[in-house]
């Protein structure tokens, strides 16, 4: 249930509340803080966690990268105080889920679950939670639009959501909070991918530069790529 409040309501509000004001480039700079505010609370909350001098400098490649990876030409979208507000709703969004991310090293990973029972359990605590205080109107607008009804049972709900939580238990589990939260810098480089790939949409170099900065930075945040060997359930890495 904390999981569902704090990973699911409260992040989704933020962030799309944060992405109406601003632009999606400058919101995805801005919840590039997720690794620097988990990697805060990991060495507060957990004994484990050591923020050492080569995660230090991984943390802050990843985040230049991602200024340079996101576009900057169409600015801001909105007034100076829509701005503000804007990247305040994406600040209480990245913290949400770098709490999450906490959250689960500390207390959710030693119960030794399957990652997908988890996200699942998680997942529908948190559309129980949604139904009771979201109200229905203009949903008939989605039912009424086939590419957005698609994009949010498929893209947001399947893949963005219920996919993609799968993948955050199993990678929490086996890196570590502030390792596993570096992975938050790779939506802008899959982002600009996509971009390019389907879109046709051309690639500065400077966005380039910023890709190769965000892969160094996780190299680095997970000790130079040092191999871990451990045991349980039956599987070895």
């Amino acid at each position: 249930m904390a999981m569902a409040l704090i990973a699911n309501v409260a992040t989704y509000y933020f962030f799309v509340k944060g992405t109406q004001l601003l632009t999606s480039g400058i919101a995805g700079v801005i919840s590039g803080t997720i690794p620097l505010m988990t990697a805060l609370l990991a060495v507060l909350t957990l004994p484990t966690e050591k923020l050492t001098r080569r995660k230090r400098l991984g943390l802050v490649l990843g985040l230049i990268g991602v200024v340079f990876v996101s576009h900057f030409e169409s600015s801001f979208s909105s007034t100076i105080g829509d701005e503000l507000i804007g990247a305040g709703f994406i600040l209480l969004g990245s913290f949400c889920i770098a709490l999450g991310i906490v959250y689960v090293n500390k207390l959710i990973t030693p119960l030794k679950m399957s990652a997908l029972p988890l996200a699942a359990y998680q997942t529908l605590f948190a559309s129980f939670l949604l139904i009771i205080v979201t109200p229905t109107q203009g949903i008939e607008a989605i039912w009424g639009h086939s590419q957005a009804l698609l994009a949010i049972v498929l893209g947001l709900g399947l893949l963005g959501t219920g996919f993609a939580f799968v993948m955050y238990y199993f990678v929490i589990d086996r890196l570590g909070a502030v390792t596993a939260s570096s992975v938050f810098y790779i939506p802008p480089v899959v982002a600009l991918l996509i971009g390019a790939v389907i879109r046709q949409e051309a690639v500065s170099l400077i966005q380039a530069l910023g890709t190769f900065t965000i892969i160094a930075g996780i190299y680095l945040v997970r000790d130079g790529g040092k191999r871990v060997i451990r045991a349980g359930k039956g599987f070895q890495y």
